[in-house]
């Protein structure tokens, strides 16, 4: 195992002397900084932050309210981006190099310093390497509104990781732009929390489209992968869970994790990581229609969860998250416009009914999502769950239903329905609205007395203006509410000034128009 922290840890060392032989060459590309500062203050009427100001917002938002909020960072793009997110293999500009780094100061009732961002990036041609923090969201979805990819939604604060793939979709040579594919390979640090030290994160992902850009009718699938594996964990010492509370490692137990073989037997491995796999593993299988329809864009999408080998044996296959997304092709033209609407239905409460039983494919139920009896600090990262803001932490509940049992989500069996909107007003401003009803239930070993139901909801609303002093300005505004049994009642308002200064200059030709184009999501709130 140490030979492969050293392989990774050499990766990442190295990273400063590919960035010098790139920024040797006589055509590489150098962008131009991007800064940006924002102050902000959040107001609440009861000390918990409403669900929709919180989450999905890179653990940068704390549970509880109010506070200050103080947001500095710069950050340098490829200056090559394509227009349509596909890259293609001939680059004028084969080298390029980028960097973020964002610092949030929070003041209130939790004093913070946070980094959501910290990361440096290099691409050759299609292929990319980055170390660091950096924001991301895995998974088939309308990211402007959803309510969360169901494995890694943007909800927690970003693990440090190192990663190479490719730069977004890319055309594969022999396909003649029918076929684009994105794909990733990665390791990341955990660290340590309450339950286990010094664990990590293998990631991995393949997505393909199959269409090309003419098509009305293009198709999208692929799958992701991630597993928590490895480190020391006190409170399993003694147990059939770990040898002596150490958790598998070395290279052998990594490569069974790679591949999500079943077990390797040697000196490190527990009767319980014999019977099921090396580690926690997780992910979704995504599919998705993209339908050209003239003025409009239509985006079908499903993802498929997995956490055990339910999903195999087709007993969990209800679970899912399930999207319809409709976006103007065009910019409306009256005061008040519509330029996307999504609906989204989620829902986990079958896993695959209440019985495991290793042997029997068709009892392989009681899936539990995002816990795991050797992490007990389950798919969880800084006290978030990394993956859908739905399934809920003890923290989050109220107290009044009192349901803990010691696991980190307490609240796994959901039904969701969630709705969304964006536009512009006054051809100037940006807003948009979310909002999402919930039937919990708990989870199988633990359920709540009876059905739990939650409604929240957020407008927020982005437009410039022109201050003395500061000049170009951005103002920031929202205002959000939670009423229901499963979290305390509460409303709340943010509000924000953001300035921007500087931005890339591209080393490309212009590209000649399109008959169609997508418009940019110019509002991405940031609470």
């Amino acid at each position: 195992m140490r030979q492969l922290l050293r392989l990774f840890s050499g990766l990442f060392s190295s990273l400063p002397f590919f960035l010098g032989v790139a920024v040797a060459q006589s055509n590489v590309v150098v962008p131009k900084p991007t800064f940006h500062a924002e102050v902000g203050t959040f107001l609440t009427t009861s000390p918990q932050m409403p669900f929709w100001m919180r989450a999905n917002q890179y653990g940068i938002v704390p549970l509880n309210g109010p506070i200050g909020t103080v947001r500095v960072g710069v950050q340098a793009g490829y200056s090559s981006e394509s227009p349509d997110s596909v890259v293609r293999f001939r680059a004028k500009s084969p080298w390029e190099i980028g960097y973020g780094l964002d610092v949030v100061g929070n003041g209130g009732q939790a004093n913070q310093i946070i980094l959501p961002e910290a990361y440096v990036k290099a691409r050759y041609k299609n292929i990319e390497i980055r170390a660091g923090r950096w924001r991301n969201v895995i998974g088939i979805t309308d990211t402007l509104l959803t309510s969360g990819s169901y494995v890694w939604s943007g909800n927690a604060l970003p693990i440090p990781r190192v990663q190479i793939g490719t730069r977004g979709f890319v055309t594969l040579p022999f396909a003649k732009k029918w076929l684009t594919v994105n794909a990733f390979f990665g390791h990341g640090w955990f660290g340590n929390d309450d339950y286990v030290r010094g664990y990590y994160l293998h990631q991995k992902g393949v997505y393909a489209r199959i269409g090309k850009p003419t098509w009305r009718v293009k198709l999208q699938g692929g799958f992701s992968h991630q597993v928590q594996w490895g480190g020391y964990a006190a409170f399993l010492k003694g147990t059939t869970l770990s040898k002596n509370g150490y958790l598998p490692e070395g290279v052998a137990a990594y490569f069974s994790i790679v591949s999500a073989s079943r077990y390797v037997q040697n000196n490190t491995t527990s009767i319980f990581d014999e019977e099921n796999r090396i580690g926690n593993h997780l992910g979704s299988f995504d599919g998705a229609f993209d339908i050209d329809l003239g003025r409009y864009k239509m985006l079908l999408y499903r993802q498929f969860l997995y956490e055990t080998g339910s999903l195999y044996y087709l007993t969990s296959v209800k679970d899912g998250l399930n999207g319809i997304s409709l976006q103007r092709l065009y910019p409306g033209k009256g005061f008040v416009t519509v330029e996307r609407l999504l609906l989204e239905f989620f829902y986990s409460g079958n896993q695959g009914g209440d019985n495991f039983v290793i042997n029997d494919p068709q009892l392989r139920g009681r899936v539990n999502y995002f816990n795991h009896a050797q992490y007990r600090g389950g798919w969880t990262y800084k006290n978030r769950t990394i993956g859908s803001p739905f399934l809920t932490q003890g923290i989050e509940q109220r107290r009044s239903l009192d349901v803990t049992e010691g696991l980190p989500v307490i609240n796994n069996r959901v039904m969701a329905f969630h709705f969304g909107l964006a536009g512009t007003l006054a051809q100037r401003m940006q807003w948009s609205a979310k909002a999402s009803f919930t039937n919990n239930y708990g989870t199988f070993q633990k359920p709540y007395a009876q059905s739990v139901s939650q409604l929240s909801g957020i407008l927020s609303l982005a437009t410039p203006v022109s201050l003395p002093i500061l000049g170009e300005t951005t103002i920031n505004g929202a205002v959000a509410f939670d009423t229901g049994q499963l979290l305390d009642n509460t409303a709340g308002v943010f509000f924000s000034l953001r300035k921007t200064i500087g931005g890339n200059e591209t080393s490309q030709p212009p590209q000649p128009a399109r008959a169609k184009t997508t418009p940019k999501n110019r509002f991405n709130p940031r609470y």
